[in-house]
């Protein structure tokens, strides 16, 4: 299915549970996340005809990535990436708190666009070089740090990098399938540099 709007074209693709509207092909480059809108309490039968003259009224949409329900509805959750930072912080503006019919107020905000894993409680015995290799074969993404536990001398840990929030999580469905082969008690987190390596 395609959408038309202001001259451009927006195809959509379903994957994984979430329905991505866009890129147009017609756009020179990929703006960075830093200029992504998190919106939840959107009405569930709200798609893309609708979504892209609602965020559209902000300024180009790259890209609408809307979270969707197995009964073909959608979850009330999107993410709506801006083509520049100006049309982002307007779109934060126009959206957050904006009431769609009698029961829909908008939340709006800038995505965390969470890129970090980190791998808990490996044995200390397997090489740092086959962890490193074990889990960016099974991932995309790049372990950039591996190190001792602080209260777990024998036991490792991994930091592992992404792109985007989207990849990240889809990494860590894969990961967690793979965990054992690194530690019988060997688990997955989001990275929080606070909360996690203290644990």
């Amino acid at each position: 299915m395609s959408v038309f709007w202001n001259g451009f074209e927006y195809h959509t693709v379903q994957v994984n549970g979430q329905r991505f509207i866009g890129p147009p092909g017609c756009l020179p480059e990929e703006p960075p996340y830093d200029w992504e809108l998190f919106v939840k309490h959107l009405p569930r039968n709200l798609f893309e005809q609708e979504l892209i003259p609602l965020f559209s009224a902000a300024g180009p949409v790259y890209q609408i990535r809307l979270l969707m329900c197995f009964s073909g509805l959608n979850r009330g959750i999107a993410y709506v990436r801006y083509t520049c930072q100006e049309d982002f912080q307007r779109a934060l503006c126009m959206f957050h708190k904006l009431q769609l019919g009698t029961r829909c107020v908008l939340y709006a905000c800038l995505s965390l666009n969470m890129r970090k894993l980190v791998v808990l409680n490996i044995e200390g015995g397997v090489p740092s070089d086959v962890v490193r290799k074990f889990i960016e074969s099974v991932s995309s993404g790049i372990c950039v740090y591996i190190g001792d536990r602080k209260f777990q001398p024998d036991k490792k840990y991994a930091i592992v990098q992404f792109r985007c929030h989207y990849e990240t999580a889809l990494a860590r469905r894969k990961l967690m399938m793979i965990l054992p082969f690194l530690g019988d008690d060997c688990y997955i987190k989001w990275y929080n540099r606070e909360k996690c390596l203290k644990q």
